[in-house]
């Protein structure tokens, strides 16, 4: 019988064995697999042909097959299969062993660190504020002022950077403006104002007292880098006309708040654009309340120490009303002075300790001066830009004169109503709200309109 290359496959059919008179069988080259049976014909005289059958195996040294490996009581197949297995299973198990064992060490000698919330932070030691800021290294300086500097820290057990004010003690005021501070920050939560996460009063490595305040870090810096960026060579991008009208209303409600929403009321004392923070969108934060006062309800005025009035008016040059320097108290409307004065310097791009204004000539006079017709000569010259930037087609050019009608003069408006030289003159902070939301809406409807338009 000839079944040779056939493709047949699988284990050689055991009915072979009952052809007990089959004198020749031929299953060479085909993919027979298994041990070869061990009955007639295969164990007889017959002819049988398994050449090409790769995987067959024999049971008997016949044929010219390999051995099949069995579990017979000798024992020798089993020994066969320990000499290959067994101790390729040891070593996998002494390899995992021993990379679990180096794991497991390195995780122990690491100090175990576990990053929580900013706003959850509790305490923070002196050793912390050593080290997040580097040693107190310039490099990580981001402001000065009068009662001391604040670093950009990053602190192991914080999720996100914060800045460090670190408050002089060796400055006359500094403490008693720390203080006030704590008292202030104590109180006051809004989402214009900058938020304390905690304090640190300790000792420092010299055993000197140590005092400082831990803030949300602002990364986009103060407001006056960005009014003046070649000042400071920070090489920010221009304000856009909606990012200060966006500035404008965040401080505004910032004052709202302060003055109408707070018990006791609160006079900030020392709004300028340096003590205006913005985030990571540019939303305005007002900080450094170390001069803030309680405002006193029953007088209408805030309660100030014999030391503090000793020292004459309090504040920043050019953001101070006139009546401070008469000995009047600091009082609501001395703020709203000073916003307004904040609000003609981003419109204008002057500060009001420019060289130009002297001889009785302030900020509020020279654009006062030029109200309402030559606007558009005093304005800061990005903001010129920007309006030559909308085109030159007859729906830019509408765009650029609602912007200057709608929004540029209406906020210069504002500003010079919160400069009046009597604090009776002065428009209400609750009113600049309202004026400076109804210029947002009329900005963003420009917009809307010039994008129809165009489309």
């Amino acid at each position: 019988m000839d079944l040779s290359q056939n493709q047949l496959s699988g284990p050689i059919p055991s009915f072979f064995e009952s052809y007990t008179s089959l004198q020749y069988l031929n299953l060479s080259f085909n993919d027979f697999s298994g041990p070869v049976p061990i009955g007639s014909p295969f164990n007889s005289t017959a002819e049988v042909s398994l050449q090409g059958n790769k995987i067959l195996c024999a049971l008997t040294t016949i044929h010219g097959l390999p051995p099949c490996l069995t579990f017979n009581s000798s024992g020798k197949g089993i020994s066969y299969i320990l000499k290959i297995v067994l101790p390729l299973g040891v070593f996998s198990l002494l390899s995992l062993l021993c990379l679990l064992w180096l794991f497991f060490t390195k995780r122990r000698r690491q100090p175990q660190r576990f990053f929580i919330s900013n706003r959850k932070l509790e305490k923070v030691s002196y050793a912390d504020s050593f080290k997040g800021t580097n040693h107190f290294s310039p490099d990580n300086l981001i402001g000065m002022g009068r009662f001391g500097a604040v670093y950009k820290a990053v602190l192991d057990v914080a999720a996100l950077p914060v800045a460090i004010k670190v408050f002089n003690l060796e400055q006359h005021g500094a403490v008693k403006s720390f203080c006030d501070e704590c008292k202030v920050l104590k109180i006051i939560r809004h989402r214009n104002l900058i938020n304390v996460i905690t304090l640190c009063s300790t000792i420092d490595y010299s055993g000197k007292e140590f005092k400082a305040l831990i803030f949300e870090y602002m990364p986009n810096g103060s407001l006056e880098k960005w009014i003046h960026p070649t000042t400071y060579g920070s090489g920010e991008r221009p304000l856009s006309l909606g990012q200060r009208i966006n500035i404008a209303m965040d401080v505004a409600y910032a004052l709202d708040y302060l003055h109408n929403r707070c018990v006791p009321a609160l006079v900030h004392c020392d709004l300028k654009p340096s003590n205006i923070l913005l985030d990571y969108d540019m939303t305005a934060h007002v900080a450094d309340f170390g001069l803030t006062k309680f405002l006193n309800t029953s007088s209408s005025s805030v309660q100030h120490n014999s030391s503090t009035m000793s020292c004459g008016p309090i504040g920043s040059i050019g953001y101070i009303p006139t009546e401070y320097a008469m000995g009047v108290k600091n009082t609501t409307e001395g703020d709203v002075y000073s916003y307004g004065v904040l609000l003609l310097q981003m419109i204008t791009g002057k500060r009001p300790t420019d060289e130009i204004f002297k001889d009785g000539l302030n900020l509020h006079r020279f654009v006062y001066a030029a109200f309402p017709e030559r606007i558009s000569e005093i304005l800061d010259a990005n903001l010129v830009q920007e309006l030559s930037n909308t085109g030159s087609g007859s729906e830019e050019q509408n765009c650029a004169e609602a912007w200057m009608h709608g929004c540029i003069i209406p906020l210069v408006k504002v500003g010079l109503l919160c400069c009046m030289e009597l604090p009776r003159q002065r428009i209400r902070v609750g009113d600049v709200c309202s004026e400076v939301a109804g210029i947002k809406d009329e900005y963003l409807m420009s917009l809307l309109q010039l994008e129809q338009r165009s489309g």
